[in-house]
C-alpha cells in the first residue's frame, strides 16, 4: 500500500510519529521562524513535570530534542501572579517543517484527518489523554472523562468523533465548550483498559485504581434477566451452573486481547436480546465474588455476565483461544 507519509517516517520511524501526534492533538505544537526550518515544542506546568520529562525521553529517541527547562511566565489573570512550567523543544529540522504542512496548513493547526487515519494509534491516543484529558469521579466512582478539544473546530471534532469510534469502537459526545465527553461506563473502562500500560505513574489520577476489593456486603436476592432463548427449569440449580462459568470470564477480561476480542466483537452489547425473563437469586461466596470482579472491570451488569457466562460456556476450546490469541 502506497505511503504517502514515508518521508516523515524516515524523518521520526512510524512510533515516533504516533508520540507526535499524541502530543500534537494535546500540548505540543509547531511553530517556524522566517528563514529557518521549523521546531516541535511542548509544555506542561510545573506539577507534570515526571510527564515532560517521561516524554522527552521516549521522543529523544526519534527526534532531536533538547533536555527540559523550567520557565516562570508572569500572568497577572492567576492569584499567585504567575505560572511555572517545563518545557522542551527541538532542534530546527526540514522533517518538522513537513510536518508543519501536514498539521498547519494555513498557518493554523488543523486536525489532518488523512494522517490521524495512519497514526492515530493506542499509544497516540493514550498520550493525547495524559495531556488533554480528564477522569472525573465521584464518591469513588467514575462519572465521565473529557478531553479538551477547544482548540479545534466542531465540525473537526465531529469528524475526530468518528475517527475514534472507528478505530477503537469509543464513541465520544461534543459539549457546549466544543470537548469530547464519554459517560458510557463500559466504554470508559474500555478506553481505561487499552490505554493502561501507556499511563505513567505520575498521571495516576486519570486511570482507575487496578486494585478490586470484594464489598462483603451481606448476600440478598438479586434479579438475573436472561433472554427467553435461554431455557431455565430450576432458576437457582442452572444459574449457579452458568456463574461456574465466571473464572474463565474473568480470565478473558484480564487478558488484554480476550477484553478487546470480547468488547469489539458485540459481546458488550447494551442489551444482548429484548425480550428478557426475571429470575430471583442469592448469589453467594466466591462466585459473589467473581461476579463482582467482573462487573468491576467490564461495567456491565448482573444480568448482562450472567448472560455472557452463559455464552462463552457454549463456546469452544477453539472459540475461547482465538478470543485470547487474536
Amino acid at each position: 500500500m502506497d505511503n504517502k507519509y514515508s518521508n516523515l517516517e524516515k524523518g521520526f520511524s512510524y512510533e515516533g510519529l504516533c508520540m507526535l501526534t499524541g502530543k500534537l492533538l494535546g500540548d505540543g505544537n509547531l511553530f517556524q521562524s522566517p528563514g529557518r526550518q521549523a521546531r516541535f515544542r511542548f509544555s506542561h506546568r510545573i506539577e507534570d513535570k515526571e510527564w515532560t520529562f517521561h516524554c522527552y525521553h521516549d521522543l529523544k529517541q526519534y527526534i532531536p530534542l533538547v533536555t527540559p527547562k523550567y520557565r516562570k511566565i508572569i500572568d497577572p489573570r492567576i492569584l499567585a501572579g504567575y505560572t511555572e512550567h517545563y518545557y522542551s523543544q527541538s532542534r530546527n529540522s526540514i522533517y518538522f517543517s513537513e510536518l508543519m504542512k501536514v498539521w498547519y496548513p494555513e498557518g493554523k493547526k488543523t486536525l489532518p484527518f488523512p494522517f490521524l487515519e495512519r497514526y492515530l494509534n493506542v499509544l497516540a491516543l493514550a498520550w493525547f489523554y495524559q495531556d488533554d484529558g480528564c477522569l472525573i469521579m465521584k464518591d469513588s466512582k467514575i462519572k465521565k472523562i473529557t478531553l479538551s478539544t477547544e482548540c479545534f473546530t466542531k465540525e473537526e471534532n465531529k469528524l475526530l468523533v468518528q475517527l475514534i469510534y472507528q478505530k477503537f469502537h469509543i464513541l465520544f459526545s461534543q459539549d457546549k465548550q466544543n470537548r469530547l465527553l464519554l459517560y458510557n461506563q463500559k466504554q470508559i473502562l474500555y478506553f481505561l483498559h487499552i490505554i493502561d500500560s501507556y499511563i505513567h505513574f505520575c498521571m495516576d489520577r486519570k486511570r482507575r485504581a487496578a486494585l478490586f476489593l470484594p464489598s462483603k456486603l451481606p448476600d440478598k436476592r438479586t434479579t438475573i434477566k436472561l433472554p427467553l432463548s435461554i431455557t431455565i427449569k430450576f432458576p437457582t440449580e442452572e444459574i449457579y451452573q452458568i456463574l461456574d462459568t465466571l473464572p474463565k470470564l474473568l480470565s478473558l477480561l484480564k487478558s488484554k486481547n480476550g477484553y478487546r476480542n470480547l468488547y469489539i466483537n458485540d459481546y458488550f452489547l447494551e442489551d444482548f436480546t429484548n425480550t428478557k425473563k426475571s429470575y430471583q437469586i442469592i448469589i453467594r461466596g466466591k462466585q459473589r465474588d467473581l461476579l463482582e470482579e467482573c462487573i468491576y472491570i467490564s461495567g456491565l451488569n448482573n444480568s448482562q455476565i450472567s448472560e455472557l457466562c452463559y455464552r462463552i460456556n457454549k463456546m469452544s476450546e477453539k472459540e475461547i483461544s482465538n478470543l485470547l490469541n487474536q
